[in-house]
């Protein structure tokens, strides 16, 4: 009787692992689907979701790490360009103004703006390095 048991609950807990095996790999390619219809966002929260979920499954967090870094990536390099036209913009402004007013507001937002591209570049710096790191590793 116990042997009986012990082969149903074996049997049970087996047809559960592909289960959640299929579910990993479902939301896995919809991830890969949020990456390249360049849904960055969306990808990230995804992956975070996938983390939550199937904290066991190594090679899919592995794949999800990668996704993650290149999304992180791309969503930043998309912020520098903008950031950077501000800056500049901001600056030009600050070389036209001529009142006290006008030359301190700018300078905040000039040096705020300054604050914002130096951390983005940092940042894309940053996860190249993790990236090298990563695939020397493999």
């Amino acid at each position: 009787m116990r042997k009986l048991l012990a082969i149903v609950v074996i049997a049970i807990l087996c047809g559960c692992g592909d289960k959640n095996q299929h579910a990993a790999d479902v939301l896995l390619s919809q991830i890969d689907s949020l990456y390249a219809a360049k849904k960055y966002q969306q990808s990230l929260d995804s992956i975070e979701s996938f983390r939550l979920r199937f904290p066991k499954n190594i090679d899919g967090r592995k794949h999800a790490l990668d996704v993650w870094q290149k999304s992180s990536l791309d969503m930043t390099r998309l912020e520098v360009g903008p950031t950077d036209s501000a800056l500049q913009a901001t600056q030009r402004q600050l070389d036209g103004a001529h009142s006290i007013y006008d030359r301190n507001k700018l300078t905040v937002q000039r040096d705020s703006l300054k604050s914002r591209y130096d951390i983005l570049c940092a940042q894309v710096r940053y996860i190249l390095m993790k990236q090298k790191e990563n695939n020397n590793t493999k």
